[in-house]
């Protein structure tokens, strides 16, 4: 994250961001103005890798502005774009939640502004707001599982 730029928003600027994001939906405002005190405002230049394939995952980002690819090197280290991602999508969960390595790169296709919670931000969001905490997590899980589904739905013409 040296090479992203800290944004200083105000917390209403940060829950404006969060508009495109249906993982709000449904909390109440108190949450999510005890949301945003953990979320970090960074902006990223087009072409950096946001996420490195095999590195342990510390955050997860909700890209609020831009676009980004979802890369995966093949057997012989050539990268391949497996999807791009625009506003209002979540990268990185997957390898946050599991605890383990990226199973893919995550590059700015294009100049993004992105809204980061780190483990140590996570951690202190659940001991604020244990109640919103589990809504979030509960919708991330939801998204996970929709995206296994898309996944499983493409994979299915392979075999």
């Amino acid at each position: 994250m040296k090479e992203f730029k800290l944004l200083a928003l105000s917390p209403e600027e940060k829950a404006t961001l969060l508009d495109t994001f249906d993982l709000v939906d449904g909390l109440a405002t108190n949450h999510i103005e005890k949301l945003v005190i953990f979320l970090k405002a960074y902006s990223v230049s087009s072409g950096l890798t946001i996420i490195h394939e095999g590195e342990k995952g510390h955050f997860f980002c909700l890209v609020c502005k831009g676009q980004v690819d979802i890369v995966k090197a093949d057997v012989k280290g050539a990268l391949k774009t497996v999807n791009s991602l625009g506003a209002g999508k979540i990268i990185g969960e997957i390898a946050f939640f599991d605890n383990v390595t990226s199973s893919a790169s995550v590059m700015a296709k294009q100049d993004v502004t992105l809204l980061i919670m780190d483990r140590t931000s996570f951690s202190a969001f659940c001991a604020d707001s244990p109640y919103a905490a589990l809504q979030i997590t509960l919708k991330l899980l939801k998204y996970v599982s929709q995206r296994l589904r898309q996944t499983t739905g493409k994979l299915v013409d392979f075999l």
